[in-house]
C-alpha cells in the first residue's frame, strides 16, 4: 500500500477528507467488504446510491473494487454501511470496535457530529493531562 498525501478539511461541521491511494488488491478487497455490507442490509446499488448521494456508476465501480483513492465517495459509503474504508493491514480489532462504537452514537447530523468529536477532543485532553 503506498500512501498518498493526506488532505484534511475541517470546517463548522467538522468535515474531513482523508484520500489515500491503494493497491489493486486493497482495492477489490475493500469493495468486496462493501458489496458484502450492501448486501447484509438488503440494500440494491441503486438504493445505496440514493442513500449515500453517491452517483449509482460510482457506487458499481466501488463495489467491484475499481478504484485507485479512497476518495470521499468511499468514504460516505463506508460511512453509511458502518464499516471501515480502511485496508485489512491498516485495521486491528480495537481499530474496528471503536469505530463502530463511535458510528453508533452518531445520529447522522452535522451538529450530533460536532458533539461527538468535541466529546472525544475532552476525552483525549483528560488522558493527556491538557
Amino acid at each position: 500500500m503506498s500512501l498518498m498525501p493526506t488532505t484534511l478539511l475541517f470546517s463548522s461541521s467538522i468535515n474531513m477528507q482523508i484520500c489515500m491511494k491503494v493497491n489493486e488488491a486493497e482495492a477489490k478487497a475493500i469493495g468486496q467488504r462493501i458489496d458484502a455490507a450492501r448486501i447484509d442490509r438488503g440494500l440494491t446499488l441503486p438504493e445505496l446510491a440514493t442513500r449515500t448521494g453517491v452517483d449509482y456508476s460510482q457506487v458499481f465501480k466501488i463495489c467491484k473494487g475499481q478504484f485507485i483513492v479512497i476518495s470521499g465517495s468511499v468514504w460516505q459509503i463506508c460511512n453509511k454501511l458502518h464499516i471501515s474504508p480502511l485496508p485489512d493491514a491498516l485495521q486491528d480489532e480495537d481499530e474496528r470496535r471503536l469505530t463502530r462504537g463511535v458510528l453508533s452514537l452518531w445520529n447522522r447530523t452535522h451538529e450530533d457530529a460536532d458533539r461527538i468529536v468535541k466529546m472525544l477532543h475532552s476525552i483525549r485532553d483528560v488522558r493527556d493531562g491538557s
